[in-house]
């Protein structure tokens, strides 16, 4: 895995999350270097959308309010 200093706990365990998906082929939408968004599993699907909205309340829209 490449190591960014920027990525928060959340980030990285998407971040394995995805490998894991990557190594049984399952398809994924791309959403940033670091982060994917499953599409084909549903369990996997909310828990991706949640560590995303994590993301972005995080990093990038601290007002946030409709997240997961």
């Amino acid at each position: 895995m490449i190591k960014h200093n920027y990525l928060t706990r959340n980030e990285i365990l998407l971040v394995n999350l995805t490998r894991k998906q990557a190594r049984f082929n399952i398809p994924v939408i791309k959403i940033g270097p670091s982060l994917s968004l499953e599409l084909f599993n549903i369990e996997h699907f909310f828990l991706n959308l949640k560590f995303f909205c994590l993301f972005f309340q995080l990093i990038l829209f601290k007002n946030l309010k409709y997240c997961i």
